[in-house]
Formats: C-alpha cells, sequence, structure tokens
C-alpha cells in the first residue's frame, strides 16, 4: 500500500438523488439497500452515490466504484464499473465529498416473470464497492428481488 494511502478512510452512501445546497452541504435521498419488481428487468436510473473520503495528503486520487455479484466468484466481472479520477486540493482536507452519478444500472432477473410462482422471490446480491488509489475501502450491500 503506498504511504499516501496508508491513512486514507472512506464512505459511500447509494441514494436515489445527491445534491448540494447553496451552503455547500450535501443532501441526500432516497437511500436504500434493495430494490424489488415483479418485472423482468429492474432499472435504476440515475443510479446516484455520495461519497466522503478522508485523506491526509493533497493530489490525484484514481477512484473506482464497482457492482459486484456477492455470490459470483470473484474473477467475475462487475455487474458496472465506474472509475474516475478526483483531484484533492488543500482546500478539501481532510475532507473531500462528492455527489456521482454513475452508469445506468439494468438487472435481468434470474428468472422469467412468467415462469415465477406467486409469492416467491428471486434475487441477486451485490455489494457496491468503493476503491481509492487500489485501496478497497469497503462496500455497501444492494439487492435487487424479482418477486412472483
Amino acid at each position: 500500500m503506498d504511504a499516501d494511502l496508508a491513512g486514507i478512510r472512506g464512505t459511500l452512501i447509494v441514494c436515489d438523488q445527491v445534491y448540494q445546497d447553496r451552503s455547500g452541504k450535501f443532501i441526500i435521498a432516497g437511500t436504500y439497500s434493495a430494490w424489488r419488481t415483479r418485472e423482468d428487468e429492474l432499472r435504476i436510473i440515475p443510479f446516484c452515490a455520495y461519497v466522503r473520503l478522508l485523506v491526509e495528503r493533497p493530489g490525484a486520487y484514481r477512484c473506482r466504484i464497482a457492482v459486484i455479484d456477492r455470490v459470483a466468484p470473484p474473477n467475475h466481472p462487475p455487474l458496472i464499473e465506474a472509475p474516475f479520477d478526483i483531484q484533492i486540493g488543500e482546500q478539501h482536507l481532510p475532507v473531500y465529498e462528492a455527489a456521482l452519478r454513475l452508469p445506468d444500472l439494468r438487472v435481468r432477473s434470474p428468472k422469467p416473470a412468467k415462469d415465477r410462482a406467486p409469492g416467491t422471490a428471486h434475487g441477486l446480491r451485490t455489494l457496491v464497492t468503493l476503491e481509492v488509489g487500489g485501496v478497497d475501502l469497503g462496500g455497501v450491500p444492494l439487492d435487487f428481488v424479482f418477486l412472483g
């Protein structure tokens, strides 16, 4: 691990909407940990997140948010992957905050609606992860439930 990243900490919140008010404070609306539908495909448009980083030094940081299937093997590709770079100046130390709009997320049901028995649920268990400079800062669970 890079010495500059040894003390980095982060927060990731998946939400419906995130914006800054006139005072610069971030407003987070509609947080969730699961989506439910009776359809064959679930779409999250827009797919938003709030990121808060605690860093010790200013600089350029390579970041990545990914949605991974928690049941799939570790080498399975993410459902979505959003790499981005941030430049943190002295004025943002020690806290850097950002509102992100991630790529639209579309998830297909593991079982078509016509084949789901009433009262059943079929799901996809995912984890939305935050990585900064190659350091995994953790993630939040996000489950997709397709109801019968």
